[in-house]
């Protein structure tokens, strides 16, 4: 499983097509090769939409140059639909081009083959990016394990990479309950493997146990996702995402002491952090004053804070508030004392930061 975005390198040149003396066919040389180094650039970079002009400026001059059908066209397809992948207004697009690539591959590798797997988990993301509410995305996510079965079987390490892949996909793009408990299977099964076959503190492990920590947040599951978010802090890769979901989950079931140890484990994990965009990691939404509610007011409130050694909120002032009167600074700053920061640490130790700046803003809906 690569689960990589699949660049075609720079193939093409004017040797490798023998003596080309065409001007326009140059030219689409030039554009393609061109398009290529930009989508991979785009990629490394994360910049969707120049991934998004890149890919498909790679395939159009792939078109011109490459045979209809060829594992070129059928790589370059794949590009621009995942290229398009999570664009919001390009969903519909991505899926259909993604359905390209897939009948591409199918007549070049047949339809159990391996080279669909990783092509079948996007097609999933895509089908449910369109339609969130129906079952039909289930059926891509279920025929990459019915060929990953076939292969290795369903027990293998394989299998379980292929689930976690799947539990990661779903998770990344939905909040439907159904979503959520079909992530949540995979993720499960792929731990059991994992667990089974390489212990619980394999790169595997760890992962699949962050998965399963994730989708029970997910889920409420506060107490439940705790066990399995801590098994993840061995893998130093997930490390400081446990910490940050640990600091939710004990805010939520009330235990702040612990919160605090996840929320200085994090700090010395980041030990340069500045306090400009200075970010809570856990909050909780104030009340909206009943009289502004009532009257169908909208406001905001900046207020100012010093964060404590433990990432608490201490010393809250109102800056800004409008309008007034209405209660909003009082709800602002009650809800203040839920914020939860990750301390600022100087040559090893914690300290505190004045001056942070938080708006909380008050907007009834539509």
């Amino acid at each position: 499983m690569k689960l990589l975005i699949l660049v075609i390198a720079s193939l093409l040149s004017l040797s490798a097509l023998g003596e080309e003396t065409d001007t326009s066919k140059s030219d689409n040389i030039k554009r393609f090769n061109e398009a290529q180094r930009c989508h991979s650039a785009a990629m490394a970079e994360r910049k969707k939409n120049k991934a998004v002009r890149c890919a498909q400026s790679s395939l159009e001059a792939g078109e011109s140059l490459f045979e209809v059908g060829s594992k070129n066209i059928a790589l370059l397809t794949y590009n621009y639909g995942i290229a398009l992948l999570g664009t919001n207004s390009n969903d519909k697009l991505s899926k259909k081009i993604l359905s390209d690539a897939l009948r591409l591959h199918e007549s070049l590798y047949g339809d159990d083959a391996e080279e669909l797997v990783d092509l079948l988990i996007y097609h999933g993301h895509a089908s449910n990016a369109v339609n969130r509410h129906s079952n039909f995305w289930r059926s891509s996510y279920n025929r990459a394990l019915k060929i990953q079965a076939s292969i290795y079987g369903d027990t293998s390490l394989e299998y379980a990479v292929t689930q976690l892949a799947i539990s990661m996909e779903i998770l990344s793009y939905t909040a439907i309950r159904k979503g959520i408990d079909f992530s949540n299977k995979h993720a499960k099964g792929a731990y059991d493997i994992f667990y089974q076959n390489l212990g619980p503190t394999s790169e595997g492990g760890t992962l699949a146990s962050f998965q399963l920590g994730k989708n029970l947040m997910s889920k409420q599951g506060f107490s439940r996702a705790i066990p399995f978010l801590e098994k993840a802090l061995s893998n130093p890769s997930v490390a400081q995402y446990a910490h940050g979901f640990l600091i939710e989950a004990f805010e939520q079931i009330g235990q702040r002491d612990s919160a605090t140890f996840h929320a200085q484990a994090l700090g010395k994990l980041n030990p340069n952090r500045q306090n400009q965009n200075y970010l809570p990691v856990y909050r909780k939404l104030p009340i909206y004053p009943r009289g502004a509610q009532r009257s169908g007011t909208n406001g905001y409130v900046i207020i100012e804070v010093t964060v404590s050694r433990e990432g608490l909120a201490i010393d809250p002032v109102v800056i800004e508030e409008k309008p007034v009167s209405k209660g909003f600074g009082k709800a602002a700053l009650k809800a203040s004392s839920t914020l939860r920061y990750v301390p600022q640490f100087v040559d090893g130790e914690a300290v505190e930061v004045p001056g942070v700046l938080y708006k909380y803003t008050f907007k009834m809906p539509r």
